[in-house]
């Protein structure tokens, strides 16, 4: 069942619950006290409730955030081996921001190490932005500040949250740079329509043309809407 990963199954086991109709039948404050919200949106799920509103099949929710991460191919050993993987995952954050007239005023980025151990930091952008440049100067810079290299780091996920619509009035920092960021943000737009005219792959910033330690395949899976809860 969606929602039921490995490490909740198995904490549902130890409680003795193996099947869908034990999970349906527990107790709902109990199931909210062990697994929190999830184990109660589980347990709705295993009786086949839901009380949210009926949505067009084309609905999707509002976006609260916008991600993406990937396991590398090969583990990552210094700060410069991240800059072009931040990049290109930043490049992709900032298509889906534009797409949603979004703007990002905050960055958060998880690595994760090869014994598989977490770490996650985040801050403020210098600006609300969808700038890849920027998104991507911002978490390289946090990457970099934070991370020990106790061990060499597997996986990258860049996350910009906080999210403004594109019309809201967006006031600047006095103390940031704000002619640099400005041309920043007209560079990305210039590549933006180059790749809408002439394809995707018609222009690169010259750091990714150096080969990237990520798998070939770049397939996107969607969950339910509803899932994306937090």
């Amino acid at each position: 069942m969606i929602g039921a990963g490995r490490a909740t199954t198995a904490k549902l086991n130890d409680y003795g619950i193996y099947t869908l109709g034990e999970l349906a039948q527990c107790d709902a404050q109990w199931i909210t006290k062990v697994l929190g919200k999830n184990g109660y949106m589980l347990r709705c799920y295993a009786n086949g409730t839901d009380n949210s509103q009926v949505m067009p099949a084309d609905f999707s929710m509002p976006a609260k955030s916008v991600g993406h991460g990937v396991t590398t191919t090969a583990d990552i050993t210094r700060c410069e081996d991240a800059k072009p993987l931040l990049l290109e995952l930043a490049q992709d954050i900032g298509k889906r921001l534009m797409l949603q007239n979004k703007y990002a005023t905050k960055v958060c980025v998880n690595a994760r190490s090869s014994i598989l151990r977490n770490r996650e930091w985040q801050t403020e952008l210098p600006t609300a932005t969808r700038s890849p440049m920027i998104i991507a100067d911002t978490a390289y810079r946090l990457f970099c500040d934070n991370y020990d290299w106790v061990n060499p780091v597997r996986s990258l996920t860049v996350t910009a949250f906080s999210l403004v619509d594109g019309g809201a009035v967006i006031q600047n920092s006095f103390f940031n740079d704000t002619v640099r960021l400005e041309k920043m943000e007209k560079a990305d737009g210039c590549i933006r329509d180059i790749r809408k005219r002439f394809g995707e792959g018609m222009i690169k910033n010259a750091v990714l043309l150096t080969g990237l330690a990520v798998p070939k395949s770049k397939a996107v899976v969607s969950l339910p809407g509803n899932m994306l809860n937090k």
